[in-house]
């Protein structure tokens, strides 16, 4: 919800310097990906959401951004396969692209696809195949 506000609201208040700071973060996702850097793709590709909240100047969103960040990028960071990383920068570049077109429909689309696509493609696989039997007292 949250996230799909935030890029509403950019896509309509997001000055071209602003998407030129975009377009450098991208950058610096890509050169993370390139060189197998997983903890710093890690953290580039879940700061460009916190870069887009701190950009439209809402500290508190930024904050609540941020915080919901930092706590799925070690899942992140456990879990995510270089595929997947490599797959939310493409969504991040289509993103940005919508921003700069000024495209409120798509990029709320692209964001709320994109952030499904993040948590479906977390390989999570649970330590216990049966939690319900794992934590049954014997």
């Amino acid at each position: 919800m949250l996230e799909s506000a935030m890029i509403r609201r950019a896509a309509t208040d997001l000055e071209p310097a602003q998407i030129a700071e975009l377009r450098a973060h991208l950058k610096d996702e890509e050169a993370a990906i390139r060189r197998t850097d997983v903890s710093g793709r890690t953290r580039l590709l879940a700061d460009f959401h916190v870069v887009i909240a701190g950009m439209l100047g809402n500290a508190v969103l930024a904050g609540m951004i941020g915080e919901l960040v930092s706590r799925s990028s070690l899942i992140a960071l456990m879990y995510q396969s270089a595929h997947s990383a490599e797959h939310s920068f493409e969504e991040h570049v289509a993103i940005v692209d919508a921003l700069e077109k000024r495209d409120t429909r798509a990029a709320a689309r692209l964001m709320e696809s994109h952030l499904h696509h993040v948590e479906q493609n977390l390989r999570l696989q649970p330590r216990f195949p049966d939690l319900a039997a794992a934590l049954r007292p014997q």
